[in-house]
């Protein structure tokens, strides 16, 4: 993890920033691993997000209220023992990336600006901003996990400080028992105040009790809250993406309903593939049964016009799996690969331009809300030769980014942010025509789609 990066790095189908179990093989790997599993018990005792249950050991997931369980087993089993602790570190790094991914992305405490990441740290009293120097990964130690830990709880603390100042702000007043002598109620006047200044008064005087308590770092934060919370709560919409093969669950399932889930995106990473297909359909019927809104993310393979034939004639099979819970959202990924490989070749990059917009034009015919999914180096790409070509985009096109990227996406663009760390991906949809037309939909609003 470096200075800008609050990802997790993968190489091929290793995670860099993990301890690889399988080169785990003899008990001297047991010395090795020491000062985890000494981590590990520290926050066992804590309790923040490891837990016990018999030999097992529940490690949160971020964001979500399900657990990830290891077992235990004897130490006599050695190897296995120490792999089994193992995995706990591992999953507790899943955990501590996961959550401050998320708090990232909240940029109000922890923000990006020209320095990097910056968190207000208390000093002599007053929050100043400072530049948060992210850990780097070295299996020899868990330094990389208390430093997570560390910023973590910083961030922690932060909220508390803000949600007691929320309440604050409602209370506005502290109450102290006392006691007074209280005359006679015919010997009691009255002051002949004026109401509507009385009313004033109080007002400025909670506003500056309010203000007293709160410190400048925070108030901008509370700020900053209570708007995202009055502006547009009638527009907003919370939509989620299911991660990629991922099969949803019970856990799942009441998650998303904590998390007060407006569409859940259902992903199928390959429609030319029976097993994707598959999981894509039951995704959809779990969704159904449990009356959620629902949408479509579907992986584009097509790069000519006889590939895209076949796989049009595919999406609208599988989206006929869907009822009328169906919000009508489907986002179509182009080949990411195919367009890099061929950023060379205008010829081909032209034709495969035509091949996704008519792919997209086909499904937006056939009654859905349609958007265009590719990641940051593929637009780049597809502008470019947009640019020189004096061609538009046809559809609204919602980019694909992990946290450390998001400073490289327009505020006004759409983007569906990608973290490894936790169970869904976060779409956010800027074009308020879309957003209406959804509102619409799950507000059956809408007219009927064409058969």
């Amino acid at each position: 993890m470096g200075d800008d990066m609050i990802v997790q790095e993968k190489q091929g189908a290793t995670l860099l920033n993990r301890i690889d179990v399988e080169k785990i093989d003899s008990f001297d790997d047991f010395r090795r691993v020491s000062d985890h599993i000494k981590w590990i018990d520290s926050e066992l005792k804590a309790g923040r997000f490891l837990k016990t249950r018999g030999r097992e050991v529940l490690v949160s997931v971020p964001n979500s209220t399900s657990f990830n369980i290891i077992s235990i087993p004897r130490k006599e089993e050695y190897i296995d023992y120490i792999k089994s602790w193992v995995n706990v570190y591992n999953k507790s790094l899943d955990y501590l990336e996961g959550s401050l991914n998320a708090a990232c992305l909240e940029n109000k405490f922890i923000k990006r600006d020209n320095s990097g990441w910056t968190i207000p740290i208390q000093v002599n009293g007053t929050f100043q901003r400072q530049v948060i120097k992210w850990p780097t990964f070295n299996p020899e130690s868990a330094e990389y996990a208390k430093e997570l830990q560390r910023i973590l709880n910083t961030y922690n603390n932060l909220k508390t400080i803000f949600l007691e100042s929320i309440k604050s702000r409602k209370i506005g007043v502290s109450v102290k028992k006392s006691s007074v002598m209280l005359n006679p109620a015919n010997q009691v006047s009255l002051p002949k105040e004026n109401p509507k200044s009385l009313k004033t008064s109080m007002v400025k005087q909670v506003a500056s009790y309010a203000k007293r308590n709160i410190n400048p770092e925070i108030e901008e934060a509370i700020q900053a809250e209570m708007e995202s919370k009055t502006a547009g709560d009638d527009e907003r919409l919370v939509i989620q993406k299911v991660s990629d093969g991922a099969i949803l669950d019970s856990s799942d399932i009441g998650a998303l309903k904590k998390q007060n889930t407006d569409i859940v995106v259902l992903t199928c990473q390959d429609s030319s593939k029976s097993k994707e297909e598959d999981i894509f359909v039951s995704n959809a019927a779990r969704c159904q049964a449990e009356s959620f809104n629902t949408g479509a993310f579907i992986y584009g393979k097509a790069t000519d016009d006889h590939m895209g034939a076949i796989e049009l004639k595919r999406i609208l099979k599988m989206l006929d799996n869907f009822d009328n819970k169906f919000s009508g959202l489907v986002i179509y990924s182009i080949d990411n690969e195919y367009a890099q490989k061929n950023r060379n070749s205008d010829l081909k990059l032209l034709d495969f331009i035509n091949v996704y917009n008519a792919i997209a034009r086909a499904i937006n015919q056939a009654g859905y809300i349609v958007m265009l999914s590719m990641d940051l180096k593929s637009a780049e790409i597809i502008d470019d030769i947009n640019r020189r070509y004096n061609m538009q985009s046809e559809y609204e096109v919602i980019f694909m980014a992990v946290v450390r990227d998001i400073d490289s996406v327009s505020k006004n663009a759409s983007v569906i942010v990608v973290d490894p760390g936790n169970d869904y991906d976060i779409v956010k949809i800027s074009n308020r025509e879309i957003i209406n037309r959804l509102n619409a939909e799950i507000k059956g609003e809408s007219l009927a789609r064409v058969a």
